[in-house]
């Protein structure tokens, strides 16, 4: 910039236009750590800084990588989904050892299938659990009807189809629009080990008994594998954790059903599906009739009040989503023979307790309530005796 000197001073011969001051105040500021680097659209950053030498510069951060799109499974009902489930829960931190109780606390149910739970802290303890598949509920219907289109969309996108029994109204239709061969979770068990009805067919419910739940665990595992190969390891570590908390829960079910004596041990239910609970933990059971109008229905029906009343029986148990059509009757047969029986808590079946659905660890909880509930109502002095042909009260919490 033009100066003179003027006695021993030099002067500025043009006076700074407005950008120029406020530049110059920037680059002031700038050097005493008062401002952040800041360019005009119009004039030469005054505060920029030279590049850093090569040691000193920051590492390029790399480009955010995309995330994998989530494996999904389609299942059929709410067994397999929770089984699915359980094996899909990977913990984020290193797998525990087999001791670690990977499911929700467990406590006795205390409310019939028609009543809604006030709180359920296993709903809030689902919250924190992330699963590395989609689990999807579909239901295929009879064959000839039409898929919805959510269960249509829930296919196509699955890699797999997963099922608790190969039923026969769900199977062709399965085959025909799942692009992998269907996994039904039945065929890990052997046919001598499962239950046939009076009719000949086989009692679908084998997962009543804890044991042989624990057989699933393998083509479960497989199913997820196929599904999603890239969480193969982490399914198979966690999958013998879920195997080994199934024959721990069949042993803590083996426990809780150990005070009833064997003269005791007659299961009278409202409606088929537990046959394999009674042959997995030695019971009698004995189904109410349905129809009891008629004359075989009705000497059937008083057949059975009959052994009420000289076995002193306790307790009928309703179970749930099914009829019960007989209980009520069977009930007034027995006062009118001179006995009591009390119709107890409904035990689960065709729907998991209301406090845990969608919960991982459906079935463990809905098999602990079925034995807390029978116990409690078999076991002599149980708190049905004080009050009978009532509804019992909530079992009490195990210790």
């Amino acid at each position: 910039m033009p100066t003179k000197n003027t006695g021993g001073q030099f002067i500025h011969t043009h006076a700074y236009t407005p950008a120029m001051r406020v530049s110059h105040l920037l680059a002031c500021l700038a050097c005493a750590g008062l401002v952040a680097s800041f360019t005009w659209a119009d004039e030469p950053n005054p505060t920029t800084q030279p590049a850093l030498p090569a040691q000193f510069a920051q590492p390029a951060q790399p480009a955010q990588a995309s995330q994998p799109a989530q494996a999904t499974v389609a299942v059929a009902d709410w067994v397999a989904a929770d089984v699915l489930a359980l094996i899909a829960s990977i913990p984020q931190n290193p797998i525990p050892t087999p001791t670690t109780n990977l499911l929700p606390p467990t406590s006795p149910a205390t409310t019939s299938p028609t009543s809604s739970p006030t709180s359920s802290p296993t709903k809030s303890t689902a919250k924190s659990i992330s699963l590395a598949a989609r689990i999807v509920r579909v239901d295929l219907g009879s064959q000839g009807l039409p898929l919805t289109a959510s269960s249509r969309a829930a296919l196509d996108a699955a890699g797999v189809f997963v099922a608790t029994n190969a039923r026969p109204d769900i199977a062709d239709v399965a085959l025909e629009l799942t692009s992998n061969k269907p996994v039904w979770l039945d065929e890990s068990i052997a046919p001598q080990l499962r239950v046939k009805r009076a009719d000949k067919s086989i009692e679908p419910a084998y997962w009543q008994d804890a044991a042989l739940l624990s057989r699933t665990i393998l083509l479960a595992r497989k199913a997820l594998t196929t599904a999603d190969p890239a969480n193969a390891d982490a399914y198979t570590a966690q999958s013998r954790l879920i195997r080994d908390r199934f024959v721990a829960l069949n042993d803590d079910l083996l426990r809780i059903y150990s005070p009833i004596p064997r003269q005791s041990r007659v299961l009278i239910v409202g409606a088929q599906g537990l046959g394999n609970l009674a042959r997995g933990y030695e019971f009698k059971l004995l189904i109410v009739p349905s129809e009891f109008t008629s004359k075989d229905g009705s000497k059937a029906m008083d057949d059975l009040a009959s052994l009420v009343v000289s076995q002193q029986i306790p307790a009928v148990f309703p179970v749930d989503a099914a009829p019960n059509l007989g209980v009520a009757e069977l009930v007034s047969r027995v006062q009118r023979k001179g006995g009591s029986i009390a119709i107890a808590p409904a035990l689960y079946i065709n729907t998991p307790l209301a406090t845990v659905t969608n919960a991982p660890g459906a079935v463990e909880q809905t098999l602990r309530h079925n034995a807390n509930t029978i116990a409690a109502a078999l076991t002599p002095k149980a708190s049905l005796m004080a009050n009978p042909n009532t509804r019992l009260a909530a079992p009490a919490s195990p210790k």
